[in-house]
């Protein structure tokens, strides 16, 4: 979608439907939105979604997700041309799709306790046979060296794969301690899957922490060690860890989702064991 790139490399402002003009349209894309009232009312919900991040965020994570937003263009023009096959109704349907889906993404720019945070997104285009792949992954917008090393973390470890989308979301827990959530689905194969696995990052320690940092009672480490092996049990060997379950010490990091109320293990095979805390 040339018309629309070169738009949103001029100005930052009236992005998509409102910044371009339709009888000037020549990509099949850039018809299709001016041919669709709802494609065309999702554009200009984008083009608000995004113009407000600019508010939000400082200079440098601004020129981030306005670069994120032009690798999106590309895979979306790029996804929904090739998918469709050159007929129109598949070709708006999958409009829709992923312009609610980054429409969304834009709109998680927000202050969550004392971060401000915004997301990026890396993309798989797929081909007629495979869906797309995404990974949605949470950044926050701080100068600090603490801060930068967690996002290098949370943009590391995330390929985006075809008939796979990934989402990793941040809950703040104290000034120095996040609930990073990992929500993964595969669309792929003959069994469609999905699995959220957490973790507690420290900005002190710079790492996710262990069970035995989390609890500083003896009794809830006692708890959450037999909870653990109880799920890890459910597990074929395969999808175990490799932790030695007849003397787990709590010492080592596992996946285990905290909230203010409660803890729960992993439930990535669907069995997640879950405690209420006193």
């Amino acid at each position: 979608s040339v018309l629309i790139l070169c738009m949103l490399l001029v100005s930052t402002s009236g992005l998509w439907a409102a910044s371009f003009d339709c009888a000037k349209a020549r990509s099949q894309v850039e018809k299709a939105i001016c041919a669709d009232p709802a494609l065309s009312k999702l554009d200009e919900e984008m083009a608000a979604a995004f113009q407000a991040t600019k508010g939000k965020l400082s200079a440098t994570a601004f020129a981030e997700v306005r670069g994120n937003q032009l690798e999106w263009l590309r895979f979306a023009s790029a996804y929904c041309s090739k998918t469709s096959n050159g007929v129109p109704k598949e070709l708006t349907q999958c409009l829709v799709d992923v312009y609610q889906s980054r429409r969304d993404a834009l709109r998680e720019t927000k202050n969550i306790g004392r971060f401000v945070t915004y997301v990026l997104a890396k993309y798989a285009a797929g081909d007629l046979q495979g869906s797309a792949g995404s990974v949605d992954y949470v950044q926050i917008d701080d100068p600090g060296a603490a801060v930068e090393q967690f996002n290098r973390q949370m943009r590391a470890d995330l390929d985006a794969q075809e008939n796979v989308s990934v989402s990793r979301t941040l809950k703040p827990l104290t000034d120095q301690v996040v609930s990073v959530v990992t929500f993964e689905e595969s669309s792929g194969g003959a069994h469609p899957d999905s699995g959220t696995t957490c973790g507690l990052y420290s900005f002190e320690a710079h790492r996710y922490l262990t069970l035995s940092e989390v609890f500083a009672s003896s009794r809830w480490q006692s708890i959450a060690s037999v909870l653990i092996k109880k799920h890890f049990a459910t597990m074929t060997a395969e999808e175990r860890p490799e932790v030695d379950l007849t003397s787990y010490s709590g010492d080592k990091p596992f996946s285990f989702c905290v909230d203010s109320g409660h803890f729960s293990m992993d439930r990535q095979v669907g069995v997640g064991a879950h405690q209420r805390c006193a």
